[in-house]
């Protein structure tokens, strides 16, 4: 999806805490850090280095809008329910860990989001080219 399109997502009016934070924020001039909004949305900037290294999450309270704020990454996802887990889940973080098989892959860039619900595992932050690079980029978690 692109980021002009949030608001025709499925997600109807769980996103729109979020859609009204983007009409008060440029995304590419907010500070990194954690901004908590209505209805216990979560909007976290940050900016990291991509890696060529998978690890493959899963989320049971919150699901994840991942924007591409500058730069571009690869993603993995796929369906959790074939895909082992690797790491018990940790219900303070709300994740656990699988192992990707049958995974696939996208690339994601500049203006565009995925999302990914609970039943999808999800490899963020990966190297488009296996060479590491700069991305800013917000994750906005939605409780489901």
């Amino acid at each position: 999806y692109n980021i002009s399109e949030i608001e025709k997502t499925p997600l109807g009016d769980r996103v729109q805490p979020f859609v009204n934070f983007l009409k008060e924020h440029d995304l590419k001039t907010v500070e990194t850090g954690k901004y908590p909004l209505e209805n216990g949305v979560l909007v976290n900037v940050m900016e990291i280095t991509t890696k060529t290294e998978e690890k493959w999450e899963v989320h049971k309270k919150f699901l994840d809008i991942q924007i591409i704020i500058s730069g571009k990454e690869k993603m993995g996802y796929g369906d959790v329910s074939s895909m082992n887990e690797t790491v018990a889940y940790n219900p303070d973080k709300d994740v656990f860990y699988v192992d990707g098989k049958g995974g696939s892959y996208i690339e994601v860039s500049e203006g565009e989001f995925v999302i990914f619900d609970v039943t999808d595992a999800h490899a963020p932050g990966l190297s488009v080219d296996g060479s590491p690079t700069q991305v800013k980029k917000a994750v906005v978690k939605i409780p489901v």
